[in-house]
């Protein structure tokens, strides 16, 4: 069985997951839209090989119509890693965005939810992750 040395491991992809659930979404107040952190900023040299959000738990809320999302790295436009897709329903969502080049290094990667129909402090259910796999060259 061939060695791994530290310089080898370090390259393997690294999975950065951050869980944005009803509570932390209620907490961003009387506001149809919010950007959260997904985790911390990525290493120098950071390239992003995939990124998806998950929905766990369907949206609901009185009034509430629909639920979109973005994914996009440090002071880029919304939507240059995923683009802009429902997120109102469980399942795995991932549409490639507007630009979503590789080459992250030392970025913030954001989520972006945005409502229609109640403000996110009146959703009754509502929670997703987001995944974000990476390797440091």
């Amino acid at each position: 069985m061939a060695e791994h040395n530290d310089a080898d491991i370090a390259k393997w992809p690294t999975l950065v997951a951050t869980a944005i659930s009803l509570a932390t979404l209620q907490g961003a107040g009387a506001v149809l839209t919010a950007t959260f952190n997904v985790g911390s900023t990525l290493p120098t040299n950071a390239r992003l090989l995939a990124a998806e959000i998950n929905v766990t738990q369907a949206f609901a809320g009185t009034g509430f119509a629909t639920a979109v999302a973005t994914l996009q790295g440090g002071s880029d436009a919304a939507g240059t890693i995923r683009a802009s897709t429902s997120i109102a329903a469980t399942g795995l969502v991932a549409p490639v965005g507007s630009n979503p080049y590789l080459s992250r290094s030392g970025q913030q990667i954001k989520v972006t939810v945005t409502l229609t129909g109640c403000n996110l402090n009146a959703l009754t259910a509502g929670a997703f992750t987001v995944n974000v796999y990476y390797s440091v060259l």
